[in-house]
């Protein structure tokens, strides 16, 4: 998978991260899943082509997570954290869906955004 910078532009200042890029279906739908542990500066950056408003399970994923959702101009308009099913590998599972819809969402390690100060309306930038 490709990799690219988000950069986030907080009052507290830019912050940035790398994220691997997934495009497709099945990118999407494995997502984080089997992921054990996450670099506290990395993530996963979800493109969509359109406006989307699924939500995002948490099957297979072992690890807490802050969610972060963009709108086309890659200003923030949602923020979830979503935590793993007690038992990541038989479930249930829960789904986090945002009650915006988004063009772009990013998966980061649960924490980050409280410790950055990221906020919803805040701008991003993907730097290539």
């Amino acid at each position: 998978m490709a990799k690219i910078t988000v950069e986030f532009l907080t009052k507290k200042g830019r912050v940035k991260i790398s994220a691997e890029v997934v495009n497709t279906v099945k990118e999407k739908n494995r997502g984080l899943m089997f992921c054990k542990k996450l670099e506290f500066d990395s993530g996963m950056l979800f493109i969509y082509k359109g406006d989307e408003d699924s939500g995002f399970w948490m099957k297979n994923t072992y690890i807490p997570l802050d969610a972060i959702f963009l709108d086309a101009d890659k200003k923030i308009v949602a923020i979830l954290h979503m935590n793993p099913a007690e038992n990541p590998e038989e479930g249930p599972w829960p789904v986090y869906k945002p009650d915006v819809p988004y063009r772009y969402a990013i998966e980061v390690n649960a924490g980050f955004v409280k410790e950055n100060e990221i906020r919803v309306g805040d701008k991003t930038n993907f730097v290539h």
